[in-house]
């Protein structure tokens, strides 16, 4: 048995059986899928990966109509690594996305939201008026500090990617990955933040100038990150909260970005 690792990180496991007679071989899923045929033994499936091993018998021994006693563990296996396989991915997967802002003078101003899709965390912004494609390459640079960047970048065609920010990106080893054109939809994590952030925030509020602009979105980040509740998260936030059993003491309110919204938490008296 030999241990080998793809280029994502995964560890493969690789069995060779000592066996005369070999049916076929069979890549799938970064499975090796070994078909054997000892001598007094029913021939089987060898279903080989990072969980634990499966054998699985044969299925063209049963009669059309009848389940493999074992198919329902060898599902399991591909099920557990699918799964493992789509964690792994998400926690190098990051969104990033422009959204324009108008002030009570007429003048549009630009937010820059980098998201994360593991947990939805919200990890940068910044605001300018003048976006241009080496100060949006500056803003990938602040917010993965060190050897923090991730090794995907989602994003969509618009013009301000340009060359300048494919190189800055590049070096830091980040593979940009592109939707299709007009097709929002295939970065829902950063379409879906970016209505809450209209909805929840800027509907509601004027903004005055990049300043104050600046000041409502930090307000507005910090009640996201650690208080505003996830369906996908099991009603958590994407900084995790603490549970409060009842004899923590009263319920009560604590308004964030300046009364929208409220924080509900137990407190002694």
């Amino acid at each position: 048995m030999n241990i080998k690792t793809d280029r994502h990180g995964m560890r493969l496991l690789r069995i060779v059986v000592p066996t005369k007679n070999y049916i076929r071989r069979v890549n799938r899923w970064k499975f090796e899928v070994l078909a054997v045929n000892r001598a007094g033994h029913e021939s089987c499936f060898i279903v080989v990966s990072f969980c634990p091993l499966v054998l699985l018998p044969d299925s063209s021994k049963y009669a059309p109509g009848d389940s493999c006693p074992a198919s329902s563990a060898c599902g399991a296996a591909a099920t557990d690594y699918q799964a493992a396989k789509t964690e792994h991915h998400v926690q190098q997967l990051v969104a990033i996305a422009f959204l324009v802002v108008p002030t009570v003078s007429f003048r549009l101003l630009f937010v820059f939201v980098v998201l994360g899709h593991q947990r939805c965390h919200a990890i940068h912004f910044n605001v300018t008026a003048h976006p241009r494609a080496e100060w949006t390459g500056g803003q990938i640079a602040e917010a993965f500090l060190w050897d923090s960047a991730p090794r995907y970048l989602l994003h969509d065609r618009d013009c301000i990617y340009r060359a300048a920010f494919r190189q800055r990106v590049g070096e830091m080893g980040i593979r940009e990955v592109l939707v299709a054109p007009r097709s929002p939809w295939q970065n829902p994590y950063a379409e879906r933040f970016l209505g809450s952030l209209r909805r929840e925030c800027l509907d509601h509020i004027i903004v005055l100038s990049e300043a104050s602009l600046r000041h409502i979105l930090r307000a507005y980040f910090e009640y996201y990150e650690h208080s505003r509740t996830h369906l996908a998260l099991e009603k958590d936030a994407p900084e995790s909260r603490a549970i409060q059993p009842r004899e923590a003491g009263n319920v009560v309110e604590i308004p964030q970005v300046g009364g929208l919204h409220h924080r509900y938490e137990r407190r002694a008296v």
